[in-house]
């Protein structure tokens, strides 16, 4: 079936197939060729001061854990001939031990201009979003699950999340810790974004008004996270509240890695 809906993709790597790149339905669509825009982790050492990079590679790892115990679990359902993974509930040491164990082969990030997102729109018609962080289409909405509960420090009453995204990378990683199969290299996508923080307009009653959004400060924990494209649920389109200006007037941000030089104090969410 040709729909990239719902075909599976599968990476090879050095000339054997791996693992396919989603075991479920595929709503999001990334590059395969890997051949070109690699970037060696030792171009993150060399930008540590700025905001966005501090702790990226311990983060990642961080975003990546869960993800790889999933991957393994699912290989053992649906491969017979790959054995069973089970994750019990680990002490701290047991974790760390894990994280640890998360190589990512080469020491490289593969760089992708574009990412598309299909899903339904509201007429019951398939459609597609194309995200390049480049561009001024680069923001994204997600639901507000109890996974991603308090990030962009949105109310528990509102449904989605938003955020912007800065990259969109994948990687190759060789997981030997606990739970591990084999030293199969595993392909991860995932996305490098700012959350955006809910402003709370308590004067405003009206229910028809738009929500309004901001950046936290990027010293906030918190500030910058990793996304896994399969849970974003389109692009969406934000309108900069044009009477309150943009945060720095002289257009020179804190990073340049963010462009936060050319944001506005607050955006609207169109609807």
């Amino acid at each position: 079936m040709n729909d990239p809906i719902h075909r599976q993709s599968n990476i090879t790597l050095g000339g054997r197939k791996t693992i396919p790149l989603s075991l479920g339905r595929f709503c999001v669509r990334i590059g395969l060729i890997q051949l070109f825009r690699s970037l060696p982790l030792l171009y993150l050492l060399i930008y540590q001061s700025d905001y966005k990079i501090q702790n990226f590679v311990t983060n990642l790892n961080l975003h990546l854990l869960p993800r790889i115990q999933e991957r393994l679990q699912q290989l053992s359902v649906h491969e017979p001939s790959h054995p069973e993974s089970n994750f019990p509930e680990s002490p701290s040491h047991i974790q760390q031990q894990a994280l640890n164990s998360i190589l990512i082969k080469d020491n490289k990030l593969f760089l992708h201009k574009v990412v598309r997102f299909y899903y339904t729109t509201y007429d019951i018609r398939r459609s597609e979003d194309i995200v390049n962080p480049l561009t001024s289409h680069c923001d994204i909405m997600l639901l507000a699950t109890p996974e991603n509960e308090g990030i962009g420090a949105l109310p528990p009453s509102h449904p989605f999340t938003y955020a912007r995204v800065l990259g969109i990378y994948h990687v190759n990683v060789i997981y030997t810790g606990p739970g591990m199969v084999d030293y199969e290299a595993m392909r991860f996508d995932f996305l490098f974004v700012r959350w955006f923080e809910l402003r709370d307009d308590s004067q405003v009653k009206d229910e028809e008004a738009l929500d309004r959004l901001y950046f936290p400060p990027m010293s906030s924990k918190g500030s910058f996270g990793f996304v896994d494209p399969q849970l974003v649920l389109r692009g969406c389109h934000l309108i900069p509240v044009f009477s309150q200006g943009r945060r720095h007037d002289d257009g020179i941000g804190l990073s340049r890695l963010s462009r936060d030089g050319f944001e506005w104090k607050s955006y609207f969410v169109n609807r």
